[in-house]
């Protein structure tokens, strides 16, 4: 009985150390384990709110038009969950959905860039939703967790940079946000300096919307054509005018007779003005100076500051170099790593659209490549 029980104590502890000599074995062979922080981390939004977010997020949910600047921080568009009605129009229309072909099949949260089905959103259970402040107030109601507010309304471009740092955070990706921040300083250090010392008179501008069966002067006072004018020293002289009455909006342009008048529509060309009779007696039509602006259909960072060299080359065409066509390439090749193309360029600064009025030819493919 004695000799019985010892062979079955040593057929049992044998399995135990044949196993404790394979594991460190094993382990030698298996590659390092890196263990990731999935703690919530606090960050501070631009409202000045604490919110607790896991990082680097994994699933976000975009409301805002910061769909371009997410994608350009993150290199990638991995990460978004769910976008907007309005940002899912400006992939398809733009060129980020041609950049990033995922962005054309996220679900959408709603037409606009507001909460329009906050159960929606509750049910898709992201791990940060970027909503603006304005008109939030239906998430914070419903306790939306991990809920990051952004503010855009006013316009003003520094507000990017701050856009930019919150989206780092979040996306675990700090360094990438501070370089395309020095990017963005330093683009707006060269538009800065181009005129520095230099003379220029302020340019009169009306901007008008619209299309053909009835046009309106956009001047509301936070319109985000506004701080981009001043940033060129323009003046926009439509004054408020919201009526799509079309005798409305004649009486106002010949009463402030712009030196240029630009078209922010797609519905209507300078082509379009030039040939209405009763718009001929303008300054800017007998100067031929109306202009469609760029095709640029999302309102990122990178739009904004390339759109002032555009108003720049626009307002003042003697005065500066020519060489909008290589700051499109450069800013597209620094934020998303791509390389714009001459077609490209061109439908963007609508070279086909604009080829009737003064000065355009500056920015066509064969101009602008004698000259830099």
């Amino acid at each position: 009985m004695i000799k019985s029980g010892k062979m079955h104590v040593r057929t049992a502890v044998l399995p135990l150390f044949l196993l404790l000599t394979i594991i460190p074995f094993v382990l030698a062979l298996l590659p390092p384990l890196v263990l990731t922080n999935n703690a919530n981390t606090t960050i501070v939004d631009m409202t000045g709110r604490h919110v607790s977010v896991v990082l680097p997020a994994k699933h976000v949910i975009i409301l805002p038009l910061i769909l371009a600047d997410y994608i350009a921080i993150d290199q990638s568009s991995d990460h978004i969950f769910a976008i907007s009605g309005r940002n899912a129009e400006a992939a398809k229309d733009g060129l980020i959905g041609k950049m990033f072909p995922s962005t054309m099949r996220l679900p959408v949260t709603g037409q606009t860039v507001y909460p329009d089905d906050p159960e929606r959103l509750i049910q898709l259970q992201a791990d940060a939703i970027f909503a603006l402040d304005e008109r939030s107030e239906v998430l914070d109601a419903i306790g939306m967790r991990s809920l990051i507010k952004v503010r855009l309304s006013d316009g003003s471009l520094p507000n990017r940079s701050v856009v930019w740092k919150l989206i780092g955070q979040v996306s675990g990706k700090d360094q990438r946000a501070e370089m395309l921040v020095r990017f963005h300083e330093e683009r707006r250090a060269i538009l800065k300096a181009m005129f520095e010392g230099t003379e220029v008179a302020p340019v009169r501008i009306t901007i008008l919307n619209g299309g053909n069966s009835g046009w309106w002067i956009a001047n509301s006072r936070k319109y985000y054509l506004n701080p981009l004018l001043e940033s060129v020293k323009a003046i926009n002289v439509g004054g408020p005018v919201f009526s799509t009455d079309s005798g409305s909006t004649l009486e106002q342009l010949l009463i402030s007779d712009p030196d240029i008048v630009l078209l922010d529509s797609d519905s209507v060309s300078p082509h379009d003005v030039y040939t209405r009779p009763e718009y001929r007696t303008l300054k800017a039509v007998r100067s031929r100076k109306v202009y469609s602006l760029p095709a640029h259909k999302d309102s990122s960072a990178l739009t904004q500051e390339l759109l002032s060299f555009w108003l720049a080359d626009v307002c003042y065409p003697d005065k500066f170099p020519r060489r909008l066509r290589y700051q499109y390439r450069n800013a597209y090749r620094e934020e998303f790593d791509y390389m714009l193309s001459d077609e490209e360029i061109d439908q963007i600064l609508r070279i086909k659209e604009n080829a009737e009025s003064a000065g355009y030819s500056r920015f066509n493919r064969d101009e602008a490549t004698r000259i830099e």
